[in-house]
């Protein structure tokens, strides 16, 4: 292996491996190494690293050199596969080096380090793996690439973008570094393993592919990510690495290269990956403390490079990021622990007297859903209340959630079947489910873009009695989040803003703006009865929908045209019925509705096949929504639907577009919260730095909800939940409007 490695003319060419330790005016250190590759890998190196740092420590070593080269020594008689030819290359076999301008052009080879975000990585690891023939086995069983599959996928692509860019057609090549220890003891039991795992020298591969930068622009990461797997998979057998080294005894004395390495410009672009997944940086603690950072630094003098100079890439890396993946500020995912400290059940303060309150016709149109909400508070500054602890925070917002009960007491009872099987409510002050915890997070890291991640499970409550529950969370850098999970059969997104303001106005000692009202003859049915057809076309009686179907989640991509499938899309709206309820009936009539608690929604839509609705301008598309949504913008519409529900009961009734299934064809519904009102919900410490809702309810139409961005200057925040294919194409072709949620721009 020794042997394939370049010769290099330096002035310390007789040195193996040379030290500095560098003191740094903070007091704080330095240390680095050069070795000579010929010697060692960084398998290698890293054993020798973490020794170092053990026997300063006074420890005894974990693990031992072996220089026994018997453990690559080649078979006699020798063989190896014509592949090989491919790889490698005698230097006598390669043209004369060109002389290249030097200089701060293209030419010139720089360093550089980046860092790539967790979530990057999962997000590229993902479109790297999707669905598509060429991974999926026998079985039906769908192959995962890696994370370094999935980037040097990503990197090959950026490069031949560049190329192409250039209006060059060069091929550009992509490889990765293997280590051949596991290879080489395969099927050889554990003696041999340990022993190939202590061997001090190289055991590498550098196995690669090639493809003209048009072709390989052309081509989704998926397919990338494929030809990555190809070539790689070529080299993980030991066989690749007994072949190698019998190759190399073929054609000794003569100097040998890695093919790639010895790529010259004038070929075109070459990339080389070398994972560093195994880079012990934590180990090398010689008795003062572990490294805060530590990396190779390893501009090798090849032509092969890990990326051109970011003047010449800097325009093509912004937009391809843009077009291929989101590019969000996080320092990981959503990757914190919470821990609830306590849990307790917070009753109104007054006792109140046990009744049944009937679910309105337009409760009965919901399925039982739990709507998440969640607010963020940065660390008080003090505030209206003395202390600013998190206990005390915590303190206010039981107390004062135990006085809003008193008014709002349907969040303290509990939703269950009467004796025809409908839902009801029973006011039984049973109370309200409220934890406290804390998160190892900072509110500036949480990953907002990903609420999956960040804020599923996690932040938000899982409601699981009642009808209402709370979770504060502090966190690490003394800021909170509050959280709330309701019942959608008992309020809809205009009710629960009525209660959190009130909770609010009650903490700091204020007497609630506004006073829910139960009254359900505000939403009774007429006598007798009638409705509009159209309601038959928006609703459905649970019993007339086709039977669900399983299918395999991330399976469906909601592109529909791009998937070439002619399916009807459908968008539906929805829309509060408070104004329209009250339309005609004076003054009185408008206050009593705007002070309902319960559900006053329709979701109206439209539907149209995916080719004709992509053929469409913009604003043929948006008269298009408009014609749907003035369908159910009148007091008539809402009233039907009542009397609607009245007809059917005691059946469940749905929604249409919320029954959507996937086979049907994509469908998205919009709810619009633009009176979502965040700043109002100050418990007495500052009102929120961001609050949003966060509804991942079930069905397979995708939900969105525009609401207003705390910055206060017109933007939206639009929450998304939505299938991943469906996401996914967002982000690719519309990622100029819809931008990843920042803690940046959040100004956290």
């Amino acid at each position: 292996f020794h042997l394939h490695q370049p010769r290099f003319n330096f002035a310390w060419q007789r040195i193996i491996i040379e030290f500095q330790a560098t003191e740094l005016e903070c007091g704080g250190l330095v240390v680095a190494c050069t070795f000579d590759h010929r010697v060692a890998d960084a398998y290698s190196a890293n054993m020798f690293l973490v020794s170092w740092a053990e026997i300063a420590q006074f420890k005894l070593p974990s693990q031992m050199p072996s220089f026994r080269r018997s453990h690559v020594g080649p078979r006699r008689p020798g063989r190896y596969h014509s592949s090989i030819d491919s790889t490698y290359v005698p230097v006598s076999a390669l043209p004369p080096p060109k002389d290249h301008c030097s200089g701060s052009g293209y030419y010139q080879p720089i360093s550089r380090i980046y860092y790539v975000e967790a979530n990057q990585l999962n997000q590229l690891q993902s479109i790297a793996s999707s669905v598509s023939g060429a991974r999926i086995n026998n079985s039906g069983v769908r192959f995962k690439r890696s994370k370094l599959e999935a980037l040097s996928a990503f990197l090959w692509k950026l490069v031949a973008g560049y190329q192409k860019d250039m209006g060059d057609n060069k091929v550009c090549k992509m490889g990765i570094v293997v280590d051949g220890r596991a290879r080489l003891s395969e099927g050889d039991g554990k003696a041999k393993a340990k022993l190939i795992a202590e061997y001090f020298g190289n055991v590498l591969s550098i196995p690669f592919g090639e493809m003209r930068s048009e072709v390989l622009d052309g081509k989704d990461m998926s397919s990338v990510a494929d030809a990555v797997h190809e070539f790689l998979e070529s080299a993980l057998t030991k066989e690749h690495f007994l072949g190698l080294i019998d190759w190399v005894e073929a054609h000794r004395p003569e100097p040998m290269l890695a093919k790639i390495y010895a790529t010259g410009i004038d070929e075109g672009p070459a990339v080389v990956v070398s994972s560093g997944a195994r880079f012990p940086v934590e180990k090398v603690d010689f008795g003062w403390g572990g490294p805060i950072f530590g990396s190779y630094h390893f501009p090798w003098g090849g032509e092969a490079g890990p990326t051109q100079s970011p003047g010449e890439m800097a325009g093509l890396r912004e937009s391809y990021f843009n077009s291929i993946i989101v590019v969000s500020e996080m320092d990981a995912k959503g990757d914190f622990s919470v821990k609830v400290s306590k849990k307790e059940v917070v009753a109104a303060t007054l006792p109140l007297q046990e009744h049944w309150l009937p679910l309105s016709n337009l409760d009965l149109l919901l399925p039982p859903l739990d709507v998440g909400v969640f607010f963020c508070y940065k660390k008080p500054a003090g505030g209206h209340h003395p202390t600013t602890t998190f206990g005390s925070m915590a303190g206010i917002l039981k107390e004062a959630l135990a006085q809003a009960l008193v008014s709002y007491y349907a969040f303290a009872g509990e939703v269950v079947e009467n004796a025809v099987g409908e839902p009801e409510l029973l006011c039984n002050n049973r109370g309200v489910d409220f934890m406290e915890a804390v998160a190892d997070v900072k509110l500036r890291d949480l990953n907002l873009y990903n609420p999956d991640e960040s804020i599923e499970g996690k932040l938000v409550p899982k409601k699981k009695k009642g009808v209402f529950s709370i979770q504060a969370t502090g966190l690490k850098c003394g800021g909170l989040v509050v959280a709330c999970t309701f019942d959608h059969r008992v309020a809809d997104a205009y009710s629960a803003n009525m209660f959190l303001v009130s909770w609010a106005e009650i903490a700091q000692f204020k007497l609630p703006s506004q006073m829910p009202s139960f009254r359900r003859s505000l939403v009774g049915p007429r006598r007798p009865g009638r409705y509009h057809s159209s309601i038959d076309r928006t609703y459905v009686p649970v019993s007339a929908l086709p039977p669900p179907k399983d299918h395999c989640s991330g399976s469906v991509a909601g592109y529909q045209k791009d998937m070439g499938d002619n399916k009807v899309c459908k968008m539906g709206i929805v829309v509060d019925g408070r104004a329209r309820l009250s339309e005609g009936d004076g003054k009185a009539k408008p206050k009593l509705i705007a002070e309902y608690f319960g559900n006053v929604l329709s979701i109206p839509f439209g539907e149209m096949r995916s080719e004709a609705l992509d053929g469409k301008e913009l604003s043929s598309v948006a008269d298009a929504v408009h014609q749907f949504l003035e369908s159910a913008l009148t007091k008539e519409h809402f009233l039907g639907l009542i009397d609607w529900v009245e007809a059917h009961r005691p059946e469940p009734m749905l929604a249409k577009i919320y029954a959507t299934g996937i086979d049907e064809g994509p469908a998205v519904v919009v709810s619009s919260g633009a009176r979502f009102p965040v700043e109002k919900v100050d418990f007495g410490w500052g009102g929120p730095i961001f609050g949003s809702y966060h509804f991942p309810w079930g069905g397979e139409a995708g939900y969105v909800m525009p609401m207003p961005s705390p910055m206060g200057n017109g933007d939206w925040v639009v929450y998304m939940h939505m299938l991943k294919g469906q996401l996914e194409f967002v982000e690719r072709h519309a990622s100029h409007v819809f931008r990843p949620l920042t803690s940046d721009y959040l100004q956290f």
